[in-house]
């Protein structure tokens, strides 16, 4: 492993900055000749990084030419450009300091692992196709209408930010995914010297689409839409996949705003909330065929109040035309917990305005035996063939009348299904509720009861 060590000042030129033992002791000390003035004058070291070197930047580096800045031949899995103490060049930088680098556009060609850095951009940040980029404890800020804080939309990205700040100064900013990339967020943060941030991303999801996951993040700045403008062309927009768990959001945000019209396109988000109260049941899933939501106005009333609240719920499903037998809205509750200690059937509770067949809503799930907990058997609700799955030349019938339950804000049609497992124990199930009737509204406990 070697260090290349960077501060803006420096004229180190071939391999003066390079050091295959780490240094120790301040910048000051060690002297102007000997480090390099830019990343890029240490890539072009007569001995370049390879693959587990690091590039070592002080904590007081600010470096911007102006201009577009392309950093390339970092080689990844993994490439470290590191953020550390002025004074103490084996450590990792001071607290409230980060090393600065500034461009007009920056281009990370190949990406990098990034440690505590700042990334001051006038207008786009692009990786190149087939970029790996890893960037913790660091800022990036973008500064003008329309610009791209990152873009992923080039062929094979994939990009994780790690307690990153984004400082999104406009009032639209983008985030474009594309060509099959994935971004993952992990305990982010976002703020804004504007105040209004309309969007946060917005077209992209071509050429082969994308995935998004964010975790624990804050994305409160955020006012209009996060999620602005895809999915609702079947020809241009391809795979999206989207996951947002445990996030602060601003209130009335929307999650997206078109109708998605393929149906590898889903966009879901469990316990996102503006109101630290509501955050254990909230739940948004916009999917191909229509969408479901948390609802605290309907609910079954010998259901489960949410842990640490006084709430209960349903999940509120509403279709669209574009759910059918053959593409039915499906999702996954959040509560898969089944009591079997003393029966075999898991029983699931609806309540609709609409009359419903065990063809408009039937539910599959997974589930193993005792002694066979490494494998799982399937079952399902709906008219089965002799395979077990959804015969569909069966004619739907009407659902069993539940005439047990109560509901508040319950509709004219109270329902139970009822799957029948072999298993006889306690366990974790794998539940999907699929809803091919197109243009409905229904109401689903979120508690299944063994019974």
């Amino acid at each position: 492993m070697s260090d290349y060590i960077v501060k803006f000042g420096g004229n180190a030129t071939l391999d003066a900055g390079r050091y295959t033992t780490p240094q120790t002791g301040s910048f000051a000390a060690l002297g102007v000749a000997n480090y390099y003035n830019s990343i890029n004058d240490a890539l072009a070291a007569t001995t370049p990084p390879i693959s587990g070197d690091r590039i070592i930047i002080s904590d007081l580096h600010v470096f911007n030419p102006g201009g577009n800045v392309t950093i390339t031949n970092l080689i990844p899995n993994p490439f470290f450009v590191i953020s550390v103490d002025d004074s103490n060049i084996d450590q990792s930088r001071a607290n409230g300091n980060f090393s600065k680098e500034g461009a007009n556009n920056l281009s990370l060609s190949q990406g990098g692992f990034y440690s505590g850095l700042y990334l001051d951009i006038g207008n786009d940040l692009n990786l190149g196709a087939n970029a790996t980029l890893i960037f913790q404890d660091g800022i990036i800020a973008i500064d003008s209408a329309g610009d791209e804080i990152l873009d992923l939309s080039g062929d094979g990205v994939t990009a994780c930010l790690v307690n990153t700040e984004l400082k999104l100064d406009s009032t639209t900013p983008i985030i474009k995914v594309g060509g099959g990339s994935e971004v993952t967020f992990v305990n982010c943060t976002t703020s804004t010297n504007t105040g209004g941030v309309t969007r946060l991303f917005s077209g992209g999801f071509a050429t082969g689409g994308g995935s998004v996951n964010i975790l624990d993040s804050d994305l409160s700045v955020v006012t209009g839409t996060l999620f602005e403008d895809v999915g609702g062309n079947a020809i241009s927009d391809d795979l999206i996949n989207i996951n947002g768990d445990h996030c602060k959001i601003a209130t009335g945000v929307a999650f997206t705003n078109e109708t998605f019209k393929s149906y590898n396109q889903r966009a879901l988000f469990t316990r996102c909330s503006d109101t630290p109260s509501a955050t254990p049941y909230q739940y948004h899933l916009h999917a191909f065929g229509g969408d479901v939501d948390d609802d605290t106005t309907v609910f079954r009333d010998q259901d489960e109040q949410w842990a640490g609240t006084a709430t209960r719920t349903s999940f509120k499903v509403v279709t669209n035309s574009d759910a059918s037998l053959g593409t039915p809205l499906w999702f996954e509750p959040t509560k898969n917990y089944a009591d079997l200690s003393s029966s075999s059937t898991i029983r699931f509770f609806i309540t609709s305005d609409t009359a419903l067949t065990d063809k408009d809503i039937y539910i599959d799930a997974g589930y193993s035996t005792s002694g066979s907990e490494n494998e799982s058997s399937f079952k399902t609700t709906a008219p089965a063939t002799v395979g077990g799955t959804i015969d569909l030349m069966a004619t739907g019938t009407t659902l069993t009348t539940d005439g047990t339950s109560t509901w508040t804000g319950g509709k004219t049609f109270k329902y139970q299904i009822d799957l029948v497992t072999t298993s006889g124990a306690d366990a974790d199930y794998n539940y999907r509720i699929n809803i091919t009737k197109p243009s409905a509204t229904l109401y689903v406990a979120t508690s299944p009861l063994g019974v």
